[in-house]
C-alpha cells in the first residue's frame, strides 16, 4: 500500500519539477503515510516542524536493452546545518522518466523512512536502536534475488554493532548516514561498500563481511541505509 501511495505521488508530480522537488514529494507523502505531520514546497520539506532541504541530481541514465538505468543522489540538509546525509539509488523502467521515477520510490524507501524515524518520530520509533552511545536509525531493506537472506530488527542491530568500531569518531550533535551495499553469492567473498557520510568506508566494509551472510546458489544483494545519532541512548524496549 505503501508503495502505491509514493508510486501515485511521485507519477502525479508536474512534468516540469526537478528531481530535488519530486524527491521532497515523495519524501513528504511517506511521513504522511506513517501519521507523521510534514508538507513540501519545492525542495524543502518540514518534518513535524523540523526543516528539511534536498538537493537532488541524476547521476546516470542511460539505455540498457530495452529498459532505462537511472541513478539518483539525493543528499539532505537539517536545520538548515550543511549535512552528510547522503544516499543513492538506481531505478530501471520503460524509459529514461520512469526509470528516474522507480529510482526516488527506491531512495524514499531506503533512506527516506530512516530520516522520518530520526528527525520526526526519533525514541518513538520501533526501528530504534542503540549501539553504544549512538542510536540508529534503519531505513526499509532493498533485497534482490535469493530468498535465503532473512532480514530483521536483530539482523540490523547485529550488522551495526560489528561495525562500531568504524563510527566511534562521528562527530556528536549532528546526524550522519550510513550506507550499506553487500553481493553475496555462492562461491566467492562477500563483495560490495559501505559509505560512512557519503564516503567510502573500507573498515565499516571490513566489518560488514564479518556479519554470517547465509550462502545460496543464487546471488542477492543487500541495500540499507541508516541515519546515526552519535550522543544518543535509544531507550529500551519492553521485555529487553
Amino acid at each position: 500500500m505503501l508503495a502505491l501511495i509514493l508510486a501515485a505521488t511521485i507519477a502525479a508530480s508536474p512534468g516540469g519539477a526537478d528531481v530535488s522537488g519530486r524527491c521532497a514529494e515523495a519524501l513528504a507523502a511517506l511521513a504522511r503515510a506513517g501519521t507523521v505531520e510534514a508538507t513540501s514546497k519545492g525542495n524543502a520539506v518540514n518534518l513535524a516542524g523540523t526543516p528539511l532541504q534536498l538537493r537532488a541530481r541524476v547521476e546516470e541514465a542511460r539505455q540498457a536493452g530495452p529498459q532505462w538505468v537511472a541513478g539518483i543522489a539525493v543528499q539532505v540538509a537539517v536545520r538548515g546545518n550543511a549535512s552528510a546525509l547522503v544516499e543513492g539509488a538506481v531505478g530501471v523502467g520503460a524509459s529514461r522518466a520512469e526509470a528516474v521515477d522507480t529510482a526516488i520510490l527506491e531512495w524514499a524507501n531506503l533512506a527516506g523512512v530512516a530520516l522520518i524515524r530520526a528527525v520526526a518520530v526519533r525514541e518513538r520509533s520501533k526501528e530504534v536502536f542503540s549501539v553504544g552511545r549512538v542510536g540508529v536509525y534503519p531505513g526499509f531493506a532493498g533485497i534482490r534475488g535469493s530468498q535465503a537472506l532473512s532480514w530483521s530488527l536483530a539482523s540490523n542491530r547485529q550488522l551495526v554493532t560489528l561495525m562500531a568500531p568504524a563510527l566511534s569518531g562521528l562527530a556528536p550533535g549532528q546526524l550522519h548516514g550510513l550506507s550499506v551495499s553487500i553481493l553475496v553469492d555462492g562461491k566467492g567473498p562477500v563483495r560490495g561498500e559501505c559509505r560512512l557520510d557519503g564516503v567510502a568506508s573500507p573498515a565499516a566494509f571490513a566489518s560488514a563481511q564479518r556479519y554470517p551472510w547465509p550462502r545460496s546458489k543464487e546471488t542477492y544483494m543487500l541495500r540499507q541505509y541508516y541515519v546515526l545519532q552519535p550522543g544518543s541512548k535509544a531507550p529500551p524496549k519492553p521485555g529487553s
